[in-house]
Order: structure tokens, then C-alpha cells, then sequence
């Protein structure tokens, strides 16, 4: 799954949609970490801090999320 400015996600449609806000905050925190990891080895920089990344999920979620209308 890709969002037009923010990059790739860690998930597939099928979990994305599928999937508790705080479902998909750990599944990225797990990528994230595992990320970092490997970047140490590697010497690589991460472009993005956890929190940025953690932010851009839950604005992708919320968009996500339709927006009900109650008739009053």
C-alpha cells in the first residue's frame, strides 16, 4: 500500500482495512524497529523518525474511515 506523499506502508490492503488503528501502529513500530536494526549494520540513515511515521499512519487511517451522516 502507498499513499502519494508519504511513501510505502508496511501492510497490504487486505490489513489495512482489516486492521484497529493501534493494530497498525504496532505492525509499523515492529517494521520501523526491525528497519533500524538493519540500519545500523548497513550505516544507513532512517529518512523519518518512529513518530512521524506513527503520525502518517493514523492520518492514512482516518481518511480511511467514512464519514457517517445521522439524520437529525
Amino acid at each position: 500500500m502507498t499513499s502519494a506523499t508519504s511513501g510505502t506502508f508496511a501492510t497490504c490492503d487486505i490489513c489495512w482495512n482489516n486492521s484497529t488503528l493501534d493494530e497498525l501502529k504496532k505492525c509499523y513500530t515492529d517494521v520501523y524497529k526491525m528497519q533500524y536494526e538493519s540500519s545500523i549494520r548497513d550505516e544507513y540513515m532512517m529518512n523519518h523518525t518512529l513518530e512521524h511515521l506513527l503520525e502518517c499512519v493514523e492520518k492514512e487511517y482516518q481518511k480511511a474511515i467514512p464519514i457517517i451522516k445521522f439524520e437529525e
